[in-house]
């Protein structure tokens, strides 16, 4: 069984089109999982209290706004993002953590939900959203790259990451892949 194939027929879809459709919808849900990995590395291990962090949902992928004596900061004002962090974290002994926090709980979401589904008989919907996560994650790169470039500073999470250590972002990004595709193997019987 396929949920594509009951969402196609109920909105008069063809399978193709409602795949396509699962696949944005899966990549939406992996930005909130991105953010929400932010703002758990945000509170859990950095130790920013709730009144200092919040979701953004204008501000998504990344999402995740910090309290400064001015207001809310967000991401997109790099200088001062990086001064309402410091006054939670003034070593930046958690900085990367707080960074990766993103894909390593989208991931840490995505794969054993795709493998529940994956063994509950609707493969399908498990694929989606492996393709979902690996879109999401294709973006923030592009869009990373794209606004570093513009911006002439580290504009996404694995631009800081390679500021601090080239080999944090490829290690994280490798165990990314590989842990999504293996499980879109997997899913798929091969």
């Amino acid at each position: 069984m396929t949920l594509t194939a009951p969402v196609g027929a109920v909105f008069g879809l063809s399978e193709a089109v409602a795949s396509v459709i699962g696949v944005v919808v899966a990549a939406l849900a992996a930005f909130v999982l991105h953010a929400l990995g932010h703002y758990y590395a945000g509170r859990r291990i950095v130790g920013v209290p709730a009144d200092g962090i919040r979701i953004d949902p204008r501000q998504l992928p990344y999402g995740v706004a910090l309290r400064d004596d001015d207001g809310w900061v967000t991401a997109g004002e790099s200088a001062r993002y990086r001064d309402a962090y410091e006054a939670f974290d003034p070593d930046l002994e958690q900085f990367e953590r707080f960074v990766a926090g993103g894909d390593i709980v989208q991931t840490a979401v995505v794969v054993p939900v795709a493998l529940v589904l994956a063994t509950t008989s609707v493969p399908r919907a498990a694929g989606l959203l492996v393709v979902g996560s690996l879109l999401a994650t294709a973006i923030l790169i592009v869009v990373d790259a794209v606004g570093t470039q513009l911006r002439g500073g580290a504009a996404g999470d694995y631009a800081i990451l390679w500021g601090i250590d080239r080999r944090v972002p490829v290690l994280i990004l490798l165990g990314v892949l590989l842990v999504h595709v293996g499980v879109f193997r997997f899913v798929a019987g091969g």
